[in-house]
């Protein structure tokens, strides 16, 4: 009678070892899910002064299907990286970057510059 308790009580423990290890494996590739959907700009950095018109704004997405710059939508590649050209008007400007995921979660960054014309062409 001792011995089958203690077969049960093993057997128990194990079973629980095992599902604790899948909850656990679950939630860690469920993480990105569930943190939803994320924009960061690598360049040009937010609130800086640019010397030229055409800028270059680069970064990379987490869990983003949809990904638009002013309102336009603009490519990624398979790893989420993306680079977009704009030209600059002379003075302050904003920039809005938004991004949705596949369940309709929306993040959105702004990259505010100031671009002074130095007068060389």
């Amino acid at each position: 009678m001792e011995r089958r308790k203690t077969k049960f009580y093993v057997r128990t423990i194990i079973i629980g070892i095992i599902v604790l290890f899948i909850l656990i494996y679950a939630g860690f590739q469920a993480r990105n899910i569930l943190l939803g959907p994320k924009i960061t700009v690598l360049s040009p950095l937010s609130g800086s002064t640019v010397f030229k018109s055409k800028i270059s704004i680069e970064g990379s997405t987490k869990n983003i299907k949809i990904l638009t710059l002013n309102d336009r939508e603009i490519v990624m590649d398979e790893t989420g990286h993306f680079k977009e050209e704009l030209l600059l008007p002379s003075g302050y400007s904003i920039m809005k970057l938004q991004g949705w995921d596949r369940f309709k979660r929306e993040t959105t960054e702004f990259i505010e510059l100031v671009y002074k014309d130095d007068g060389n062409k």
